[in-house]
């Protein structure tokens, strides 16, 4: 345990450097996946257990979700000037903004990561109680599906971008006619997913706490409520917004 609190306080506090460094706090989207990543293959290298055993195999689904949001970021990150939440708190904060980016932002996200992937620790504890059964692979299916759709909204909003045909345009094409966020449904799906593969365990409601948390902020804190109000001053959004779910897909409204 105490190796993984290092860790928690070490990856918060490299994060931290590297944005003062670069002048971006908005590498900590990029940390993120990052730090899902690294807990993951922490949980791995404590346990021992073999990749190719069945829970090595949800463990490798948590580090395909890390890597590409991570990549996606990264990339997206490169060609744009810092996120404008994060330069909206550089200047609210004022002189306080050193500290209170360190406390509020790297190291209140480490720990928030750290709450989410109790799953994947939960998975390689109790390892020697997993058994592939229908439950089970369900649930690996239902992350391939999130994983799917999550990767195929990110592409296709990426691609639309850019495109300089659609400047000034909203997406409203491919999967996000049936939804204003499917990557975010998408990133939900995937840990409800990962979520059956343990109810199988002792205890195995204690992994209810990743797929809650994360669908939560998606709907209510950080995911959605920033993005809708990011397009809220687009002249096509109101229109958009009524024809189209906020979350789930779904045919579109006439």
């Amino acid at each position: 345990m105490s190796l993984f609190f290092s860790f928690l306080f070490l990856a918060s506090l490299f994060w931290y450097l590297l944005s003062v460094f670069f002048k971006r706090n908005d590498i900590a989207d990029i940390a993120w996946g990052s730090n899902a990543v690294f807990l993951a293959l922490l949980a791995w290298g404590v346990s021992g257990v073999s990749l190719f055993s069945p829970q090595g195999i949800a463990l490798l689904l948590i580090l395909f979700w890390g890597m590409r949001l991570s990549f996606h970021i990264t990339s997206r990150i490169l060609k744009k000037d810092e996120d404008p939440r994060y330069a909206k708190y550089r200047k609210e904060w004022g002189a306080l903004f050193p500290l209170k980016s360190y406390l509020f932002i790297f190291l209140g996200q480490t720990l928030l990561i750290a709450l989410i992937t109790i799953t994947p620790w939960y998975i390689l504890s109790y390892g020697q109680y997993f058994s592939w059964n229908i439950i089970a692979v369900l649930g690996v299916g239902i992350w391939v599906l999130g994983f799917s759709f999550e990767s195929i909204a990110d592409n296709q909003l990426k691609n639309f971008l850019h495109n300089p045909k659609n400047k000034g345009k909203l997406m409203t094409e491919g999967l996000w006619k049936y939804s204003r966020h499917p990557n975010y449904f998408g990133e939900s799906v995937m840990w409800w997913g990962l979520f059956l593969v343990t109810i199988s365990f002792p205890y195995g409601w204690i992994a209810l706490v990743s797929p809650v948390i994360i669908t939560f902020f998606l709907l209510k804190v950080t995911g959605i409520p920033l993005a809708e109000k990011s397009l809220s001053s687009h002249p096509d959004f109101s229109g958009y917004k009524k024809k189209t779910s906020i979350f789930i897909p779904l045919p579109p409204r006439k």
